[in-house]
Formats: structure tokens, C-alpha cells, sequence
């Protein structure tokens, strides 16, 4: 696992909107259950290992102690990819009001847009039970698209 300050995850949390922990080891046994068509739901023994060995680790629930965050553990299924769809997972606002847990696979292809949780944007609830933006809003309200690179798995 990448070397970890919480303070600067929770800084990049607070001022970003995210934060970013690269693991091989992740991402090879996320290729390995996908592979085997194993499940990630906490109601079967492989999906419930994965989660308390990889998200409910000690860095993730230091970050989610040091921003004072209630626990809520939810699964939701995959995302799929969507290059036409813009999702968000909050409606915004300044406060940060919840903390999202995703787990990436080897190589997946995805941008984030910086600070776009403290921009007041038009969102529409999605197909997906997310919000949907527009990224011309997004670019507009100054947040511009960052690639994210996660070769080698992580969260």
C-alpha cells in the first residue's frame, strides 16, 4: 500500500473531493474474483473477505475516523463503464456530508473533477440511482477533468 498521511488524505478529501490509494494487491485479487466470477457482496464469504481486507483496512478507517464520519457499510454493485455519463454521488454543496469507498480494478479509465463538491451544479438523479452533470457545467464552474491512473488497482 502507498505510504499514507491522513492528514493529507483528509486535506485532498476536504479540498478535492477525493483521495487516492493505490494497491496491486487489490487489483490483482479484483482481477483474480472477476476472473472466477466470484462475488463482491458482503453476503457471500469471498465478497465480505475482500471488503474487511482491503476497504475497512486500517488507512480507510483512519481517513473515516480523522474526518469524523459515521460508518455505513453499503454495497451497490459495479459501475459499469460509461464514457457518456458524468456521475456524482453527492448533490453538493460546501459541506461534505458523505464518504464513498470505490474499489478499482487494474487499469480502469475514469476522471475526477476537483473541487466540483464544493460548486453549486445542476444534477439529475440517473438511471444508475446517481446524479448526473453536465461536464460543460462542470468546466464551466472552473473544474476541470483529471485523469485518474490506476494501473495497478486500488481506492
Amino acid at each position: 500500500m502507498s505510504e499514507l498521511s491522513i492528514d493529507e488524505a483528509k486535506t485532498h478529501i476536504q479540498e478535492d473531493g477525493f483521495y487516492i490509494i493505490k494497491n496491486a494487491d487489490l487489483g490483482s485479487r479484483f482481477q483474480e474474483m472477476r476472473e472466477n466470477q466470484r462475488s463482491f457482496s458482503f453476503e457471500e464469504d469471498t465478497g465480505f473477505s475482500f471488503c474487511r481486507e482491503f476497504v475497512l483496512s486500517n488507512p480507510v478507517r483512519d481517513i473515516m475516523d480523522a474526518l469524523n464520519s459515521r460508518y455505513i457499510l453499503a454495497y451497490s454493485g459495479g459501475l459499469s463503464p460509461d464514457p457518456g455519463r458524468t456521475l456524482s454521488f453527492q448533490k453538493g454543496g460546501q459541506e461534505l456530508i458523505m464518504l464513498v469507498v470505490q474499489v478499482w480494478p487494474k487499469s480502469p479509465s475514469s476522471k475526477y473533477y476537483r473541487a466540483s463538491h464544493k460548486k453549486e451544479i445542476t444534477k439529475v438523479r440517473g438511471a444508475t440511482r446517481f446524479f448526473e452533470v453536465a461536464p460543460a457545467e462542470l468546466k464551466e464552474k472552473g473544474c476541470d477533468a483529471e485523469d485518474l491512473d490506476m494501473d495497478q488497482g486500488g481506492l
